[in-house]
């Protein structure tokens, strides 16, 4: 038995196609993959692959949604973990990076998936993200009564997060092009964006108090890390 026959039988053929549709849609893109590519890098023909998904679309509609969920598995995961907002802040901005190096096709997707599908997604889902959110209001809430933050609009801030994560890969080619960087340069810039988006965010969180005459001088001064900040409050 060939180990593309072993593991279709392991895991069904929807699972392996999706499986060899995401490696597909990783190296070509939506607009450069292929079915008949899809069909052998899933060791199946053409014919099964059609069978499942009818068109591309419908593949990569599908590889999306269950992208997405696993995401947002990962999103929920860190507020299940971390229960101070600066931790929460640096562990979403890595991880978030982290799955977007896997998935880089994802960012450019969900800007057209979204808009032109809003329905694909599930109750469920919808519900979760919800709850995130009312989590993360918290936390935000808590670390300002505390001093530890200045005010902050938390939805201007998460999507300040979202964003800082997700432009590169979808200006990837602009960015390349401007910055004279190959894939291996683009790899490194995209590993210190981990740190470098963290300490921007974290940042821009800082009491205004705290803000000085020297900082306002010097825009270029570098952020300071998220140990710098002012430590969580216990009660005695």
């Amino acid at each position: 038995m060939s180990v593309a026959k072993a593991r279709i039988e392991a895991e069904g053929p929807e699972s392996t196609i999706l499986e060899a549709a995401r490696r597909v849609f990783h190296r070509q893109g939506m607009a450069g993959a292929r079915m008949q590519e899809i069909a052998a890098e899933a060791g199946l023909n053409q014919a099964l692959l059609h069978y499942y998904f009818r068109s591309k679309d419908k593949l990569f509609s599908a590889v999306f949604q269950q992208d997405v969920r696993r995401l947002l598995q990962l999103q929920a995961r860190i507020f299940e973990e971390q229960d101070d907002v600066f931790e929460l802040i640096a562990r979403f901005v890595a991880v978030q990076i982290e799955f977007l190096q896997k998935h880089p096709y994802l960012p450019g997707f969900v800007l057209g998936e979204w808009g032109r599908c809003p329905e694909h997604h599930a109750e469920e889902e919808l519900e979760l993200r919800k709850e995130l959110n009312q989590q993360f209001r918290q936390l935000l809430k808590k670390a300002r009564q505390e001093g530890r933050i200045r005010p902050i609009d938390p939805v201007q801030l998460m999507v300040n997060m979202l964003s800082l994560c997700m432009h590169p890969f979808i200006a990837k080619p602009l960015i390349m092009s401007t910055q004279g960087m190959d894939e291996a340069a683009f790899e490194r810039f995209i590993e210190r964006r981990k740190s470098e988006v963290s300490a921007f965010i974290l940042s821009s969180l800082r009491p205004e108090s705290e803000i000085s005459v020297a900082d306002l001088k010097s825009p270029t001064k570098p952020a300071r890390s998220p140990a710098a900040f002012p430590p969580k409050k216990t009660k005695k």
